[in-house]
């Protein structure tokens, strides 16, 4: 998140954003740090890695799905995401985006804030 997302989240407050994934813990602290020094915490949230009932949960009460990935294998996220019903938001890397288009899942966008958030 840059000082361009953190204003972005300041001008849509009622908003929640939800980062659900894992990584090193020095990213995920990363993460958290700027969270907290662009003070954005209660819009914008660290969860983490999610399963089970909690990952239903979160799909559940969530209206959209983004997947900014710099470089994305497979996506398996797409799929799972796909039978919610939600609208995906994905960058041109990830490998399921010609999917996301072709079938109108959601849209493939730049993986810049503004068009992100």
């Amino acid at each position: 998140m840059c000082h361009d997302a953190a204003q972005l989240v300041a001008d849509r407050p009622p908003a929640q954003r939800w980062v659900v994934g894992d990584g090193d813990d020095d990213h995920v602290q990363r993460l958290r740090d700027t969270v907290a020094t662009h003070g954005v915490g209660d819009s914008v949230s660290v969860l983490g890695f999610v399963s089970g009932d909690e990952k239903k949960r979160v799909l559940r009460e969530a209206w959209a799905f983004a997947l900014p990935s710099h470089q994305e294998n497979f996506g398996v996220e797409v799929p799972e995401t796909v039978r919610t019903g939600l609208s995906i938001v994905t960058s041109s890397v990830v490998q399921l985006r010609s999917c996301v288009e072709d079938n109108d899942l959601g849209c493939i966008v730049d993986r810049t804030a503004r068009r992100l958030l």
